[in-house]
């Protein structure tokens, strides 16, 4: 497996795979969001609050998706180490990101449907997203 990108390139900085292809597909779905923005003309101004709902639900979800693995709760993680230091999800990210989304629309009174402004943009990141996951994790 390849924990940074020096061990799978065998060059550079030693930056962790998984963070770097996060950060890459974070960075692609903004872009794709921001172009199907415009391309639909969604110029209101409530919706980089949905954007950082969802990203804000993405990250507490992903956590939280995976703190109680064992039925016995004393091998788990305590909530604080597992934010901290805890394995993620990517199933629990996007549940978070969908739940983040709805909670904002409700909270700045946005009534119209988001959804065609964010599939591709997930889609996306999701896919780059993965390529961490491959080059880090045994399969399985």
């Amino acid at each position: 497996m390849f924990p940074t990108l020096n061990d799978l390139f065998g060059f550079g900085p030693p930056i962790e795979t998984h963070g770097f292809f996060e950060g890459i597909g974070m960075l692609a779905g903004g872009g794709v969001f921001w172009i199907e923005a415009r391309r639909r003309g969604a110029k209101d101004p409530r919706i980089p609050y949905l954007v950082l709902g969802a990203l804000v639900g993405a990250a507490i979800f992903a956590r939280l998706g995976t703190w109680a693995q064992h039925l016995d709760p004393s091998k788990n993680l305590s909530l604080g180490e597992q934010f901290l230091s805890g394995n993620a999800s990517i199933l629990s990210a996007l549940v978070g990101a969908w739940a983040g989304v709805h909670v904002t629309k409700r909270i700045v009174g946005y009534r119209e449907r988001s959804g065609d402004l964010f599939a591709p943009a997930v889609a996306l990141a999701l896919a780059i997203g993965r390529f961490g996951c491959l080059f880090t994790e045994k399969p399985g």
